[in-house]
């Protein structure tokens, strides 16, 4: 999902679902982990 600031800059949301037990996970919490033991990731890949 993608949308705008009110300054017009961009910004795209992940959004991440697990179908078989209906909850939204955290995509915001793991990918923070993530960066803690692996640095900074250089980018998402992601299939729609």
């Amino acid at each position: 999902m993608h949308d705008l600031f009110a300054d017009g800059r961009a910004f795209r949301v992940l959004c991440a679902r697990d179908e078989h037990i209906r909850e939204s996970l955290d995509v915001r919490l793991v990918l923070s982990r993530l960066t803690q033991l692996y640095g900074k990731l250089a980018f998402i890949r992601s299939h729609q």
